[in-house]
Formats: C-alpha cells, structure tokens, sequence
C-alpha cells in the first residue's frame, strides 16, 4: 500500500502556529514529527532539513512543521504532501509580531530577519518603532503571510506583482486553511481532517501584556495597511475559504468547537497551569467509549462510476482501513450484518463503501461520519444498467433486484426487454438514486410521496459531498482533497464499452426510462447544483488537477 502523505504545516510567525502544533506532539510518536527550522533566521539550515526530510520520506515521518515557506516545501516534499496553515488578521499580526520582538527578557545579538536576508543584529527595544521596522525592513518583514505562501523558495526580497495570485491559488488547494481569530474551529477543522478526534491544544508563546488592536492609534494601523496591502487581500480571500469549509463540516461541528474550547487550556490562564502532554492525554474522550476519526461513508448508487472511485480509496487509504458493506440488493440480510459490525468502534476503519442505502447507513453508523455519493443522469445511468445486466456472463441463478427484494434468479438475456424490466420491476428498478438516498433502510417497496423531498433534503444536509459521474475526474479530485490524499490515479472499472452511447438509443427507449426515473430526473437536477457550487467554491486550481489527474490514470 502507498504511504499517507506527509502533512506539512506552514507556520506563519504569530498566527498562534506554536498553540497548534501542540495538537500534533500530543497525537504523533515524536519520531513521526520533522522540524524544517526557521527559515528567517538560518535559510540555509532550512533548506538543508527540507532536502534531508524529502530524500527520508516514509511511513515513520507523518508531520512536517517550521516557519519553512510553501514555495520551498512545494520544491523538494512529496507531490502529494497535504498542506495546512493558519492565517492572521494582518494589522494584529504585525503588532502582535512587534511588540513581542521589544519585550524585554531576551537575549542578543540575533539573526534577525531583513529583506535582504538574516543579519546578526542586536535585538530591538521600545525605542525601535514600528515605522521604522517596516519601512527599513528591519526585523519585522511587511506581507509575511504572502511571502510564506506564494511560490518563492526564500521570503527574502522583493515581492514580484505574480506573489498575491500564486498565494490565493496555492492556499485554495490547502487542506487547510485555518484563521487565529476562530482558532477553536480551525483546530477542529484540522483535527477531522487528520483524523485525530478531538485533542486539547495548549496555549503558547501568548504576550498577553501587549495593547489590543483595538489600542493601536490611526496612525499605527495606517502605517501597517499601507505596508501589509497584499497580506490584507491574501487574508480576506482565506477567510472566504474558512467560511466555505467550516460550512461544509456537517452535524456535530458547533459541538466539538464547544468541547475543544472546554477541554483546552485558554490564554488567560498562568503558563504554569498549562497542562502537561500526560494530562492532555488523560483529556482525551473516556476510554470506555473509544473515539475513532470520523467516518467516511461512500453511497454507491449502481453504474454511478463507483467501482472506479473505490479503485482511489483502495490505494490511497492505509491497508485495512477500506471496508466494504456490501450490495443490498444481492444480499439485504448480510448487508445490514455487515453495517452493524461496521458501526463497532473498536473496528480500525476509516472509509466505509458500498451499493447501501443512506438510511440504513445513517442508522447505524457514528452520527458524525461524513457521507459522499456520485450521481448520473438517470437515463445514461438505467441504459448503463440495462446493457451490463444483459451483456453479463453470469451462469446459473443468481440474486437479482425485484422491487419486492432480492429473489434468486437466472441470469437476463439480450431477449430481456428494457421495458419489461422496468414495468415489472425485475433486474432494474426504477429511481434507484431515490431509492439509496430518501433515507429509508429498505430500497425496495413502493416510494412514499416525500420520498423525493427526503432525498433532496439528504443530499443538501447529509452529504460533504455530491460528485457527478458526467465530471468524474473532478469528483474524485474533490473527495481526495476531503480526505486529504493529494493525487490518486483510479483505474476505469466495470466500464461497458461495448453499449449504445446515449446519442444512439431510440427516442422511445429514452422516454421509457424518463417516464419511470422522473423522481430521479428531479434529484439529479439539484445533484448538479450542488456539484457546481461545490466546483465553483474549489477554485481555479480544480480543472487543472483534474486533468493532471486523467493524465497520470491514464498512464496507469
């Protein structure tokens, strides 16, 4: 099985990047954490801990940290290393980032930073101004957050006009991107993406004698606007991501937020309160209900491309961490057996996969597992289903799908009309999207009439994500960034080249599937919306990923 790839964390200095990176020594072996250093003080160190990190890249590092630019991360890491950060509102993170280097109690000369590169220089003091650190470009370095996340490999320099793009673009493709005033949700926004539960934080390096934001005169603020211009705009564009994935997090967000904050040691308390890793551990969910990461939990609604998407989770998942809950509509008993041993929590399972419905999923499963699902145009997808039934070399009887349940069966033959199948509901049923997805445990029966709305209401509410066959590639590239993959080549399966193209079936035969799939017709319509605005939210990076992804499956 592949590795998992590296996580690597771009510590901007003062975005609170030390009180986060307690999260990690608390839930990785500390062989399993690599430090890249401080680039604004040895760049040279730094580089020389990213090459020996990259060329020693395995199973055994899993966390990268330091205040190591992105650019240079992106130049010698792994190209499918997942990326997180944390970004801060610009005018307090200068002032922050002030009046920290005056406070007395340190010790000097240092390699400071300049914006030619670090100088051994006496350490600043009250009398330095903010002015003149920023307009000398004098231990204090003005748009600190674009320099660390635009493409140079050195945050030393002139920023070019390329440097806010390339930031906005390579922040839409983070994991992560977390914002320090909500730093509670952006822990737990990192904590599920990782797959870690929820593990208390312990503030550090926190100045709490420093004036507010609120204290700073015009003045001050307009000097640090006038000089941190790009960093303004970089921060109002990652703090639309934020929102847009905070939004995305499902049922049970506002809980955990709540929990973590109760649990984790604030800024207001002594240092000398904070807690130990020992009790930081005994903080953790009570023994006697183990806490698993969340679940991932893929609907696979038949000749949706399921096989194929399964092929990524397969690879791109730790060994044993994919399980299958099998085909409700071969075996109903067994499938609902398999579900109810999934939901132990003692079970190492991280993604669960399978032709089951919604319903009995939801039922039995964590309340909070993330739900995904690929939909396809139900005319292309009941044709699909036809021709694979009839071209399938099956021998002997075998279970089927009636709309009473799964009967034993001899295989169909080409002579089996479509018609036949669909008016007697045998082989083929029809609203099989409505069927997996109004939240009933059965999909068999007559649907009820709010069977629609339910699914409808499932998809917007239920689901983290909705792909859509018709745009596969950028499907799979959006559940590999929810699970934090990086790219994963798939391989096509149970593809029927051999059937009529859509283009070429009969106009009766298409008016016969529409005529029996008209829930279907209604639910892929909004399946779509959601897609597009999911698509629209990924940025501009999406297709480009997507096509790079094609490149690599097709090379296999």
């Amino acid at each position: 099985m592949p590795r998992p790839p590296l996580v690597v964390y771009v510590h901007i200095p003062k975005t609170a990047g030390s009180t986060v990176r307690t999260i990690f020594a608390h839930s990785y072996d500390r062989r399993a954490i690599r430090n890249t250093g401080n680039a604004f003080r040895d760049p040279e160190k730094a580089l020389r801990r990213v090459r020996r990190v990259a060329q020693r890249a395995s199973s055994v590092v899993r966390v990268v940290v330091g205040h190591t630019p992105y650019g240079l991360h992106k130049a010698y890491m792994p190209s499918d290393s997942l990326y997180l950060t944390v970004l801060r509102e610009p005018v307090d993170h200068t002032l922050s980032h002030y009046h920290y280097l005056v406070a007395p109690g340190r010790k000097g000369p240092q390699y400071l930073p300049t914006r030619e590169g670090p100088r051994l220089l006496p350490l600043p003091t009250p009398e330095t101004s903010l002015e003149e650190m920023l307009e000398g470009g004098v231990y204090l370095l003005d748009n600190m957050a674009t320099r660390m996340l635009c493409n140079l490999e050195s945050p030393f320099g002139a920023l070019g006009p390329e440097s806010l793009e390339q930031a906005k673009q390579n922040i839409s493709r983070f994991a992560v991107v977390g914002i320090t005033e909500r730093l509670d949700e952006s822990i737990v926004l990192i904590e599920r993406t990782l797959g870690l539960g929820l593990v208390p934080y312990a503030s550090q390096k926190v100045n709490s004698d420093r004036p507010s934001v609120a204290e700073a005169s015009d003045d001050q603020r307009s000097v640090i606007e006038a000089h941190n211009r790009l960093d303004l705009e970089l921060y109002s564009f990652a703090c639309e991501l934020f929102d847009r994935k905070v939004a995305a997090a499902g049922n049970g967000f506002e809980a955990d937020v709540e929990e973590l904050s109760r649990r984790s040691v604030g800024r207001d308390e002594p240092r000398a309160q904070l807690l130990s890793r020992e009790r930081i551990k005994e903080q953790r969910r009570p023994k006697a209900t183990p806490k698993r990461p969340q679940l991932v939990v893929y609907v696979h609604v038949p000749k949706t491309g399921g096989s194929t998407l399964e092929t990524v989770l397969l690879r791109g998942c730790p060994r044993g961490s994919v399980r299958i809950a099998g085909n409700v509509f071969r075996n109903e008993d067994g499938t609902l057996e398999r579900v109810r041993r999934l939901a132990d929590p003692k079970k190492r399972v991280q993604v669960v996969t399978g032709v089951t419905p919604y319903g009995l999923l939801r039922a039995h499963l964590p309340e909070n597992s993330r739900y995904v699902t690929v939909l396809r145009d139900p005319v292309d997808r009941t044709l699909s289903h036809y021709y694979w039934l009839i071209g399938s070399r099956a021998e002997g009887s075998q279970k089927y799908a009636t709309r009473e349940g799964p009967r034993l069966l001899p295989p169909p033959t080409a002579e089996t009309s479509l018609e036949q199948m669909l008016e007697e509901g045998v082989y083929l049923l029809d609203n099989m999207a409505t069927r997996m997805l109004c939240g009933r445990e059965s999909p068999f029966g007559e649907l009820s009439a709010d069977a629609l709305e339910s699914a409808k209401q499932n998809l917007r509410e239920g689901f983290e994500l909705v792909g859509i066959t018709e745009r596969l590639e950028e499907s799979i590239v959006l559940l590999q960034r929810m699970l934090g993959l990086g790219l994963v080549p798939y391989t096509s399966e149970k593809v029927n080249r051999d059937r009529p193209r859509l283009e070429e079936v009969p106009e009766e035969e298409r008016a016969l599937v529409e005529e029996h799939n008209r829930l279907d017709l209604e639910l892929y319509a909004l399946a779509r919306e959601l897609f597009e605005r999911k698509a629209v939210a990924s940025g501009k990076s999406l297709e480009a990923e997507a096509e790079e992804l094609r490149r690599m499956s097709e090379a296999g």
